[in-house]
């Protein structure tokens, strides 16, 4: 059985793309190889240990206590990084931040098979997350790109979730072979509520309210703000609710928290409930891959209202299956918004009708399962 060591920069319990990804695929992979994790310790539960990493050996970096947006970086030991790698037969990072770059780079040196999974257009998320602008924030994308082209080109192999990041990272100089995996979904375990006014019911909401819903990282990057302030202007004439499941920079925690009408939750390690008791699902992200909170979303049978960030707009359809609107246009997002309430209350069936069409398409284009079989055999490759 080979030796596959898994470098990342999150990992559970924080909530993000990169850490469920993980905590998905990671029970499938270690019955074919044996598994040795880098990652941040996030304060990672015995019970999740137990549940989705029992057999596996992890290695958990405590964590600075600055924090650069909503992220903590971890504080590493090359030294513990380096054995690590020497003792494994294939090296599979996420993302470049000092945990998969210094993997990576460890990796190359002592002539590892090394693969690099790509779940975001980081030189676009960096600057957003770290809330820049003007100079600096151009300064910090030439930054970004150059470790993106080193770190990239280092590796044996890249696995990326659309053909747009492949031809992105094809005109940056990035020149290493692509496999293209998107992300999947679990529709079993995220499907429709049986009743939805009693899923409502079991949070403390009204089963008359509209439930607007936001189940994401409160990160800059995610733009969460144009979202609050469409729900302030609709909350005037709608009986709506806005539901919050998250966590991230406390500004904006804070912002959410003093708002009426806001049900915020915090994080939560299930989000199934919350999402099965939400009418529509906003994702106002000025920059995405895949948005695996949205494809969950929809799963569910929420009705997405998305911008057409990264591969938003490759499976959110307006009028077939959601709607999307021009990024931080908080006036075209009322407008969609306010459609959907109105076809709620007076076109019942065609809002099922979205809301049908949006699980159909996860179930029918991105299957959780055929992303883990994708995943293994790529690895298995090498």
């Amino acid at each position: 059985m080979k030796k596959l060591l898994i470098a990342a920069d999150n990992f559970i319990p924080r909530h993000d793309g990169i850490a469920i990804f993980l905590k998905e695929v990671i029970p499938e992979l270690k019955k074919k190889f044996k598994i040795t994790v880098i990652a941040p310790n996030f304060g990672l539960k015995r019970q999740d240990i137990k549940k989705y990493f029992s057999g596996v050996k992890l290695i958990l970096f405590p964590l600075y206590q600055r924090k650069y947006g909503d992220f903590q970086v971890a504080k590493i030991s090359i030294r513990k990084i380096r054995e690590e790698v020497k003792k494994a037969d294939i090296v599979w990072c996420h993302e470049i931040s000092p945990i998969g770059l210094n993997t990576l780079i460890s990796a190359w040196w002592h002539n590892k098979k090394r693969i690099a999974h790509i779940h975001s257009v980081e030189y676009k998320l960096v600057p957003l997350a770290l809330h820049t602008s003007g100079f600096v924030k151009w300064v910090i994308e030439q930054i970004v790109k150059f470790r993106v082209r080193l770190a990239y080109n280092l590796s044996s192999a890249l696995i990326v979730p659309s053909f747009e990041v492949a031809d992105l990272l094809e005109s940056m100089g990035v020149k290493t072979d692509k496999y293209i995996i998107t992300v999947g979904v679990d529709s079993k375990r995220f499907k429709p509520p049986k009743n939805k006014a009693r899923a409502k019911e079991k949070l403390g909401i009204s089963k008359d309210s509209i439930v607007i819903g936001y189940c994401n990282r409160l990160s800059y990057e995610k733009d969460p703000l144009t979202l609050l302030r469409a729900f302030n202007m609709i909350k005037k004439n709608e009986n709506v609710v806005l539901l919050v499941v998250g966590s991230g920079v406390k500004e904006i925690e804070q912002k959410f928290k003093k708002v009426r009408g806001v049900k915020f939750v915090g994080a939560k390690d299930d989000v199934v409930p919350y999402l099965q008791a939400m009418d529509i699902f906003v994702t106002p992200s000025l920059t995405e891959t895949s948005s695996l909170a949205t494809m969950e979303a929809m799963s569910c049978g929420v009705v997405p209202v998305t911008t057409n960030a990264g591969s938003l707009k490759r499976y959110v359809r307006s009028g077939y299956n959601g709607f999307i609107f021009e990024k931080g246009n908080v006036r075209d997002l009322i407008n969609k918004l306010s459609s959907l309430i109105l076809m709620m209350k007076n076109n019942r069936k065609e809002f099922n009708r979205l809301s049908k069409n949006a699980r159909l398409t996860m179930i029918k284009r991105y299957n959780i399962r055929e992303t883990i079989e994708k995943t293994k055999n790529v690895l298995l490759k090498f």
